[in-house]
């Protein structure tokens, strides 16, 4: 069975022939199929890293990195993203400490000392489990998301001994 195929052109729709010939004489195989090949420094989409849950009222360590098609990251990305949560009173930070704004009209641009991955400070508002997206703002397709389970904290009892 031999296979041939035409180099596909990067970020393009390359369409890509294979022909095979079976043992009985005189009859082929044929089929084509597209495939889409992207440079490694295209970001298509995010990877959303944080722990699965969150409590309310305390700012979360959030991991976002630009992603290529074969999830790697993208270190030379420089691109500008913006959040979205199903929790409409979370808010966000770009650095550990930093002022927290709304996440309606926060945006961030990626430097090159990011190297394709940043950490941001999201504060959540509201108890159950919530969504975080963030998107591209030059390329709505790139984005990536996360589910997080927001709780409130329960108090710490102490328990003391009578003697």
């Amino acid at each position: 069975m031999t296979f041939n195929e035409t180099p596909a052109t990067t970020g393009t729709p390359t369409t890509v022939a294979a022909s095979a010939t079976t043992s009985n004489p005189g009859t082929t195989l044929t089929g084509t199929a597209t495939l889409t090949v992207y440079p490694p420094t295209t970001v298509t989409h995010f990877g959303v890293f944080t722990f699965p849950v969150a409590v309310s009222g305390t700012p979360t360590g959030v991991y976002v990195a630009a992603l290529n098609a074969s999830n790697q990251v993208v270190t030379g990305y420089i691109g500008t993203v913006s959040f979205t949560s199903s929790d409409s009173t979370a808010t966000v930070s770009a650095t550990a400490g930093g002022t927290a704004t709304t996440l309606n009209g926060f945006t961030y641009t990626f430097t090159t000392a990011d190297a394709g991955v940043h950490k941001f400070y999201f504060t959540f508002g509201t108890v159950g489990q919530q969504t975080l997206t963030v998107t591209d703002t030059a390329n709505a397709g790139s984005s990536g998301s996360a589910n997080v389970d927001v709780v409130t904290r329960q108090p710490h009892h102490r328990h003391h001994d009578d003697d």
